[in-house]
């Protein structure tokens, strides 16, 4: 049995993604996500939070593509596998890195673009009447009403003149 090395986060960007391009041409998307745990503590009563910060770094070209728009604050779910990497500076300290590498077999989606003051991203039916972008939940409960209250015409009345 082979070993599995994977991981799965769902968090925010903290920054604005970052490009690289190699010598060879080919393109890497760094991202700098945090996770955070909310619980509230049992002795205080107080709400208590936890961020972890992760890096990441998607290899695949399709996968940049696609999330070549993201932006700080939006929410993205990633998997893939975690790799160590040291180098030496060249003032000869040694650097360490742990990031979460994404190739192309792994996933990457975009959960939530980050409410912005300028809503150009958003498309009309995610819009309310009054023009600012609403959540998805307020989206379905809006359609689901719609469905439960639209009238239906009455079915139309069979013809029974068919001739077989």
């Amino acid at each position: 049995m082979s070993d599995i090395n994977k991981v799965t986060v769902c968090g925010r960007l903290g920054t604005d993604p970052e490009f690289r391009t190699f010598p060879n041409g080919k393109e890497v998307m760094n991202l700098n996500m945090a996770t955070s745990d909310k619980w509230k503590d049992k002795q205080t009563g107080e709400w208590k939070e936890d961020t972890q910060w992760h890096r990441i770094s998607i290899f695949d070209s399709w996968k940049i593509g696609k999330m070549r728009h993201l932006r700080k604050g939006d929410q993205v779910y990633v998997e893939g596998k975690i790799v160590y990497r040291s180098w030496e500076t060249q003032d000869g300290t040694k650097k360490y890195v742990t990031e979460i590498k994404v190739n192309q077999f792994d996933e990457c989606r975009i959960i939530q673009p980050w409410p912005k003051d300028t809503d150009t991203v958003t498309p009309d039916y995610m819009r309310s009447g009054n023009g600012k972008p609403t959540s998805i939940d307020e989206e379905v409960n809006r359609l689901a009403s719609e469905y439960r209250n639209r009238k239906s015409d009455p079915p139309a009345p069979l013809d029974d003149d068919i001739p077989f």
